[in-house]
């Protein structure tokens, strides 16, 4: 479908990355360097919701490993690219539920006696949120301008990651409120491509469906 769309001659590649495996991330970002490809868009999108406990093979519970660790080292290690690349950006799929979020609970992390999995989910959109604000103005203090780092909410999106955690009473009620999956795409895609984010020079926000400017919890603006 992909391919469907762009010029006969544009070349689609893929590359895969484990983000729960920190080795697996380095090792994208290393052979992705050793391409000397340009990059003008990352958007960390990948993530796990409310499971079970485990933790990663790093020793670190599976969703603060997915949502944010294995996100964060990617930007990071890419981010020379990104600036060499500039303009460029970034677009950090957080949630609304980083609310729910009273902070980061680090000494009970690994804890799995501690663990309640929405909570912990939360937390891991939390640091989302943090780490963009942070990266931000980070480069700010460098003067780098040209690399947009902001957030999205993208919704109560229809997947199978969300109705697969319903009671199907659950799942009839939200059905009137959830967003089609190409809607939840909307704002990620408005964040990434849309000039506005370049003439209004939005970094570190906060944005919600669809494609709105919106503003995150107190804890949020903590870093």
């Amino acid at each position: 479908m992909v391919k469907s769309l762009l010029p006969t001659k544009t070349q689609v590649e893929f590359m895969q990355v484990d983000l729960m495996d920190l080795s697996s991330v380095h090792a994208f970002v290393e052979a992705f360097r050793k391409r000397h490809l340009p990059l003008h868009m990352l958007i960390n999108n990948a993530g796990v919701m409310a499971p079970p406990f485990s933790l990663s093979v790093d020793g670190i519970e599976s969703q603060f490993a997915t949502n944010h660790v294995g996100h964060h080292a990617l930007t990071i290690g890419l981010l020379p690219v990104l600036e060499a690349s500039a303009p460029s950006r970034v677009v950090m799929v957080s949630s609304r539920a980083h609310v729910r979020a009273p902070g980061i609970d680090f000494a009970n992390m690994n804890n799995p006696h501690s663990y309640f999995s929405w909570n912990w989910y939360s937390q891991s959109k939390l640091a989302n949120i943090l780490f963009a604000r942070e990266l931000s103005r980070q480069l700010e203090v460098r003067n780098v301008m040209n690399v947009y780092i902001n957030v999205v909410h993208p919704g109560v999106v229809r997947t199978s990651t969300t109705t697969s955690h319903q009671h199907w009473l659950a799942t009839l009620v939200m059905s009137m409120f959830e967003l089609a999956i190409d809607d939840g795409a909307k704002t990620q895609l408005y964040v990434a491509t849309s000039d506005d984010i370049v003439t209004h020079n939005w970094h570190g926000e906060y944005f919600v469906p669809i494609a709105r400017l919106g503003t995150c919890d107190t804890l949020g603006h903590n870093a």
